[in-house]
């Protein structure tokens, strides 16, 4: 059964946020993700 989008765009946007950018989709920083990535 394919995964419905809709349902898990806010989940989707939430992980590609913290893989790939401290910055959320809303423009927001999320505490923790800056420390993350700068390892990286």
């Amino acid at each position: 059964m394919p995964i419905e989008i809709s349902n898990h765009s806010e989940y989707l946007l939430e992980k590609r946020a913290e893989k790939y950018s401290p910055i959320t989709y809303l423009g927001t920083v999320h505490q923790g993700y800056c420390s993350v990535i700068s390892k990286v």
